[in-house]
């Protein structure tokens, strides 16, 4: 009977020489420097990237954006049930803001959806 911590003499032997064979015909790795990995691109920079690349397609598109905005010209409309003085003082900042939505990252059908369905809950807030 064998107890854990006994050595066998001719297991030992036999252990090595099994080792041998199963290692006969391998070479040392060359020791060295690690081979390099490329940069990591940090998260901020990914995000960019795919940013430009997400503009770069909708302007090729063509149907992202409205063509009354494409000079870069302010659009303004306002309702005839709206005061010109509300409208005076909503562009000057005269109201204080109690919700905001940030539409940064979205596509301009999802900005669109996203600002209806902000739209709608600050009507049912009313």
């Amino acid at each position: 009977m064998s107890w854990p911590g006994d050595d066998d003499p001719d297991d030992a032997a036999d252990e090595a020489r099994l080792f041998r064979e199963a290692v006969r015909g391998v070479r040392p790795l060359r020791s060295g420097a690690p081979p390099q990995r490329p940069p990591r691109i940090s998260p901020r920079a990914r995000f960019t990237r795919a940013d430009r690349a997400a503009v770069l397609r909708e302007s090729l598109d063509g149907t992202s954006v409205d063509p009354a905005l494409a000079g870069g010209d302010e659009l303004v409309f306002r309702r005839l049930q709206v005061q010109p003085t509300v409208l005076r003082r909503l562009r000057g900042g005269e109201y204080r803001v109690e919700r905001e939505i940030d539409l940064h990252g979205l596509t301009a059908a999802e900005a669109k959806h996203a600002l209806r369905e902000f739209l709608i809950e600050a009507l049912e807030r009313r």
